[in-house]
């Protein structure tokens, strides 16, 4: 968190990046010493973390003297609202897909994959989005 205050401070767009990481690796590493199984807590965490980057490069963008176009900030905030509940959804997805019972056999193992591809069809999607 201090990583990424002191990004926004210095206005240092790269250090959100760093930022976001190490939040991302402190919450990896918890779930390495914490009780073992599915975090049900997941889906929120990266839907957290997304919406923390996208703010924050939102933050850094926005300046005083810069007049942008009309309706800029509530199309700006539409896609970061949609972005954060499709993280959401694809999350709860994918951990729904990630406790379900092996018994299903092939089944369930396609719902998985096609879960997963759905993921990453959509960080691939949201990454080509414009601002």
């Amino acid at each position: 968190m201090l990583v990424l205050a002191g990004a926004l401070v210095l206005g240092q767009a790269a250090s959100v990046t760093v930022a976001v990481a190490l939040l991302g690796g402190a919450y990896g590493c918890s779930l390495l010493v914490g009780p073992r199984g599915l975090d049900a807590w997941a889906p929120l965490e990266a839907t957290a973390l997304v919406l923390a980057a996208e703010l924050a490069y939102w933050s850094l963008e926005l300046r005083p003297w810069v007049e942008g176009e009309p309706g800029i900030v509530i199309r700006r905030a539409a896609i970061v609202g949609v972005t954060g509940a499709g993280t959401l959804a694809v999350g709860a997805a994918v951990l729904a897909a990630a406790s379900a019972p092996v018994r299903g056999g092939v089944a369930w193992e396609a719902i998985g994959v096609a879960a997963a591809a759905a993921a990453l069809a959509l960080v691939v999607r949201l990454s080509r989005l414009p601002g």
